[in-house]
């Protein structure tokens, strides 16, 4: 199977033209507590292995990196750019046939951000999350839910993997866009991601690059995963090889193998829109008796593949509805809304992962969050409702 079936869009009419009259210099409304967040953006170069298969130049992964720097007061505020110009360009062509998600001027979106930031306590107190995003899609396009995961008090790193991105500007100017003629398996690819997670860890675990995107230690040997469509079986297949990752959470994506013939014994999270669960998917179910750890499977009920990401929030914000052809890719959903849902189950995972403390979604108990369902049979309790598919 070719790696394009990670994200197939149907064929179907073009909306009409929209007035774009949405203003430049809109902050994202990144939900969370007050806990303030720095960023920084490097590419970080791999010498040891080509890029792609047609470009023998050493692999060069960017990244975005969103840490926490305290509490106010802050100083050195500044808006941050959330996509490029040439990258919201691209987008606008790239959905030409979904209506509003092709008029969206990506670039009007920012987001506040703090260079410095006073009386914060920093060395080794936020842990590591890693991001991998689904094939086809740029890391940008879930900025925002990676600053409402790092508001929970995390420092998160999204990755780009170049090739398979759909489209990367470098800081010299280069943009490189999807190889669509590569005769690389699912299993390849993902193969080369996880290997891109890895020396992404490497790097960060140099204090002299670590200190030069963040203004604090950071601990590298306990480290969570969290990825979309192929991004999700990224992080769960690097969980085998990777011994600095302690569990994954996987944003609906089917798996390749090899963790569909041997499984893992670390913590995992499946997080799959309403008709794609484990029952369903032939290569969850074939993973899913694998599973030592700690493993549970939540439904996000009326979602699409794509509401999983920051495009349902981005939408909303552009204030012209999703009652269109842009509905295939972000579902009806109201985009703040799923943005939410995403930072609670995301956040309740990795606070269960590094602390111990399972919530009670976790525990298939879906009081406030009347959308996810639990798609396994749980153990009831007198405190737990379970809720099976």
């Amino acid at each position: 199977m070719h790696a394009s079936a990670y994200f197939a869009l149907q064929t179907i009419a073009t909306l009409g033209t929209l007035p774009a009259i949405f203003a430049k210099n809109v902050v994202l409304p990144i939900p969370g507590g007050p806990l303030q967040l720095g960023t920084a953006t490097a590419v970080l170069t791999d010498h040891s292995r080509p890029s792609w298969a047609n470009d023998t130049r050493p692999r060069a992964l960017p990244i975005s990196v969103f840490y926490p720097v305290g509490y106010a007061p802050c100083s050195g505020g500044y808006l941050s750019e959330y996509v490029p110009q040439i990258v919201s360009d691209f987008e606008n062509k790239y959905f030409e046939l979904y209506g509003v998600l092709a008029k969206i001027d990506y670039a009007a979106f920012k987001s506040q951000m703090y260079h410095t930031c006073s009386g914060g306590k920093h060395h080794n107190e936020y842990p590591l999350l890693i991001f991998s995003p689904g094939y086809e899609r740029t890391r940008l396009l879930y900025g925002a839910l990676a600053q409402a995961v790092a508001k929970a008090g995390y420092v998160v790193v999204t990755i780009d993997h170049p090739y398979d991105a759909d489209i990367i500007q470098y800081p010299n100017g280069e943009v490189i866009t999807t190889d669509h003629e590569t005769n690389l398996t699912d299993a390849e690819l993902v193969e080369i991601r996880v290997e891109d997670v890895s020396f992404v860890l490497n790097q960060l675990s140099d204090k002299k690059i670590a200190r030069k995107l963040v203004p604090y230690d950071i601990d590298t040997s306990k480290v969570g995963m969290y990825g979309h469509s192929a991004g999700g079986a990224a992080a769960a297949n690097a969980l085998i090889s990777e011994p600095r990752l302690i569990g994954g959470l996987n944003l609906d994506g089917d798996v390749t193998e090899p963790v569909t013939l041997v499984g893992n014994g670390k913590p995992f999270l499946q997080f799959d829109h309403g008709t794609h669960t484990h029952f369903n998917s032939e290569s969850l179910s074939q993973m899913w008796p694998l599973l030592r750890g700690w493993h549970e499977e939540l439904s996000f009920n009326g979602t699409t593949h794509s509401t999983f990401g920051d495009l349902a929030l981005l939408v909303n914000l552009w204030g012209q509805g999703n009652s269109g052809n842009e509905s295939q890719v972000v579902s009806h959903l109201d985009g703040k809304r799923v943005t939410e849902v995403l930072r609670v189950v995301v956040t309740d995972f990795f606070k269960f992962l590094f602390t111990g403390k399972e919530s009670k979604l976790l525990k298939c108990h879906n009081e406030g969050y009347p959308e996810i369902t639990c798609a396994i049979t749980c153990t009831p309790s007198p405190e737990v409702d379970c809720v099976p598919e």
